[in-house]
């Protein structure tokens, strides 16, 4: 994570990072989302993902789509942009839309010059709405254990592996 000084000088800001320590999620995505009327630049930015997460804490999936698609569009090349797509995968996963979960993730896989950590998290994920999810049969299985090991081979054999040790 980075920090933005900006945004820990604005009132609404910190008393979203309050509601949130505190599990207050609907307040916290409403005093973040008034932080980032009140910020420009990264700390919007940072605003509008921490709404983003607050509101995904409330279970309210549809809104949380509506938050992530917010931040998007406000910063289409957010820092938080692999994760972002991230949790729109996992909610419309929720919703039961398998291949917009898999189109949020591929937005990730193919944006040029993503970062290691999130391209094989999102890649991982995609794999498993795509092959594990379903596999009601010995084929489908053996296909997902082939899908996860040619993933594990394209991680072992990438230049900087190290960076996407979570994945």
């Amino acid at each position: 994570e980075f920090w933005v000084t900006r945004a820990f000088e604005n009132e609404a800001y910190n008393t979203g990072e309050k509601y949130g320590v505190s599990g207050y999620w609907p307040e916290a995505a409403g005093a973040f989302g008034q932080a980032a009327t009140e910020l420009e630049g990264s700390a919007k930015q940072m605003a509008l993902y921490k709404r983003l997460i607050a509101i995904s804490q409330t279970g309210k999936r549809n809104a949380t789509l509506r938050a992530a698609n917010d931040l998007l569009t406000a910063f289409p090349k957010t820092y938080y942009f692999g994760p972002t797509h991230e949790l729109r995968a996992r909610v419309y996963g929720q919703l039961g839309k398998i291949p917009e979960a898999v189109a949020a993730l591929k937005n990730v896989t193919e944006a040029p010059g993503m970062n290691v950590r999130d391209y094989f998290s999102a890649k991982y994920l995609s794999t498993w709405f795509s092959k594990t999810l379903g596999a009601n049969s010995l084929e489908k299985w053996q296909a997902a254990e082939k899908a996860y090991q040619a993933l594990l081979r394209e991680l072992e054999g990438h230049p900087r592996k190290q960076l996407a040790q979570v994945p």
